[in-house]
């Protein structure tokens, strides 16, 4: 993709539409929830305003980016194909089904692999927002990766003000941008605690990042720094408030995270990255020190804390449908036959709190290599761009780097990515990440 493009003014308007959707409306993973219709409708216009105007060599550059959704997409696809009765009761996993219809006295007719069909559709539309992030990041100049801090820390502190005025407000007040939320917590653009305790986090080392970064006039540096302090102060509360217990773990990683990074910079300007660390370190404690709630709460036995039998009944579902699985998006609708007695509750599970043995679950063996190679892809991805050469752009590599660690590890006890605004967050920082690190296709002035 050239490094010399620029968007047009109708795909700024573009972006911008896409932003606002994305912000408002891209909390929830929830497929019933209609502010979803504005996140799709957005993420079409950008792939439509982005892609179809493209030339080819810019076409030829979108491939590779696109090739994770496009595998998904086929595969959700295959999945809907209607299967010959006898093939079908064969499937791993199906055999209770088709008990079930011969005690109804009903002949099995043609069925799909996915034991739900409209979900899997639900799935392929889902896609659009990656598609859409990926699109516009691979058409943007590359320059823009060193916005990529001040961008996400921006929108942390757009969330973090919002949840502060949530918890002041009224449990249906119109803050609030779900219908169904924790209304205990503050939970910003999202409707679940513990995702907005993960872009919580995430504001933390965005707040280091930004403050630290090259190229800021010596006029400016101090402001900088003190407004990057300030965020970083914001964001160690807004984790708080959330009272999530596993953002209470991913701050405390995160704050260790920092004091190691600037510990052992290599900037020009290592006694001032230091202090700047070691400042920021300070107000993320300060900050996080109001977690008394999600301390309190590790004791707690109550619905919520039943993530090692959500995890036990998804193994389970795994090993009966494996190595076809149950078909993408019918965790919700097959999940229920692996439940025990014990595990019975007034609340509804809708996803595993584990994404790897969801996508495990739904996808089978197809679903394990995928998410292997993604690992690798990801775990070379972070290699290359950790190590760059170039100053200036080293710390919007290591954020991404950061935040894809961040989110994978949130993943394994929650499903932030599969809300809009998380996920297209994930595929930002892919895409940074990607662009760095293959510098060599890229124009020798992009950092400039």
């Amino acid at each position: 993709m050239p490094n010399h493009a620029r968007l047009s003014a109708m795909q700024w308007v573009a972006t911008a539409l896409f932003v606002v959707a994305l912000l408002l409306a891209g909390g929830s993973s929830r497929s019933d929830i209609s502010q979803l219709m504005a996140v799709r409708l957005a993420a079409l216009l950008v792939i439509g305003v982005i892609i179809l105007p493209a030339a080819r060599a810019e076409l030829r550059a979108l491939v590779p980016p696109l090739l994770l959704p496009a595998a998904v997409a086929l595969l959700c696809v295959l999945s809907l194909i209607p299967l010959p009765p006898a093939l079908w009761s064969a499937l791993p996993g199906h055999a209770g089904y088709d008990a079930a219809a011969t005690i109804a006295g009903k002949p099995q007719p043609w069925r799909p692999l996915t034991l739900s069909p409209d979900l899997t559709i639900e799935t392929i539309l889902a896609l659009l927002v990656p598609v859409a992030t990926v699109a516009l990041a691979m058409r943007a100049p590359l320059s823009w990766a060193r916005h990529f801090a001040p961008a996400l820390l921006a929108v942390t502190a757009l969330s973090g003000a919002l949840a502060t005025l949530q918890l002041v407000s009224d449990a249906d007040s119109p803050l609030r941008l779900y219908a169904i939320n924790d209304t205990d917590a503050g939970v910003g653009f999202f409707a679940n605690r513990n995702h907005q305790a993960v872009l919580m986090c995430l504001g933390l080392p965005a707040a280091y990042f930004w403050a630290v970064a090259p190229g800021t006039p010596p006029a400016r540096r101090l402001a900088k720094r003190m407004v990057a302090l300030a965020a970083a102060l914001l964001a160690g509360l807004g984790v708080a408030i959330t009272q999530s217990r596993s953002g209470y773990v991913l701050a405390v990683s995160m704050i260790l995270a920092i004091g190691l990074i600037a510990a052992t910079s290599r900037s020009p300007s290592r006694r001032a990255t230091r202090l700047t660390g070691i400042a920021i370190v300070a107000l993320c404690l300060i900050g996080t020190s109001a977690m008394v709630a999600p301390i309190a709460r590790f004791g707690d036995n109550d619905v919520g804390n039943g993530r090692g039998s959500f995890w036990q009944n998804t193994i389970d579902m795994a090993q009966a449908f494996f190595p076809t699985g149950s078909g993408p998006g019918s965790f919700v609708r097959a999940y229920p036959r692996f439940e025990k007695m014990a595990d019975l509750r007034p609340e509804y599970v809708n996803h595993a709190h584990n994404d790897y043995l969801e996508i495990v679950a739904e996808y089978g063996l197809a679903g394990a290599f995928g998410l292997a190679l993604g690992l690798v892809w990801i775990g070379r991805a972070i290699t290359l761009g950790w190590g760059l050469d170039r100053v200036s752009l080293r710390p919007p590599a290591q954020l991404a780097a950061i935040a894809l660690v961040v989110m994978l590890v949130a993943s394994l006890v929650d499903y932030p990515v599969r809300t809009p605004l998380m996920g297209s967050l994930f595929a930002l920082a892919c895409i940074v990440l990607y662009r760095l690190g293959n510098l060599k296709n890229d124009h020798p002035q992009v950092a400039q």
